[in-house]
């Protein structure tokens, strides 16, 4: 059938329409090859592997992407300001060297009054996520902070 190639970004070889280069429906050009940092072209894999098809490539390149993981923590939290009666704490909680935060949640469990989860927020670069909590009246058990985050 075809030759084994790998694509990479910008090629165009056996590529139809305008130019030489592939066009989509609206002359925007397609991706034609893997992604890497300094490009930061996301690629989605269907049509990378379509494209493959397209030009009779019998092995595509394909970067492995850093799979999802969950990291959970767990910690009793602590009145750090008050205010009248009532407590509050924040805590701030960063994802492992080298990846993103794509999801986090927080709760409080076993805690004997009704300590909760106030607001919860994530960077704008997903390395950090932010949990404040309140406690009324400071009495009883705090309980346990459990938080979960989900990194790729």
């Amino acid at each position: 059938m075809g030759r084994p190639v790998a694509l990479q970004y910008g090629d165009t070889e056996g590529c139809r329409g305008q130019g030489g280069q592939a066009r989509g429906a609206w002359g925007q050009k397609l991706v034609t090859g893997v992604r890497t940092k300094t490009e930061g072209v996301a690629v989605n894999r269907s049509l990378l592997t379509s494209l493959a098809a397209a030009l009779g490539a019998a092995a595509i390149a394909v970067p492995a992407q850093a799979a999802p993981s969950v990291t959970t923590r767990t910690l009793t939290p602590k009145v750090q300001r008050t205010v009248g009666f009532d407590g509050y704490a924040t805590y701030v909680f960063r994802a492992p060297k080298g990846r993103r935060i794509v999801s986090a949640s927080a709760r409080v469990t076993g805690a004997s009054h009704d300590a909760r989860v106030r607001r919860t927020s994530i960077s704008s670069n997903r390395t950090r996520f932010t949990v404040q909590l309140f406690f009324p009246g400071e009495q009883g058990s705090p309980g346990k902070l459990v938080v979960r985050l989900r990194t790729s």
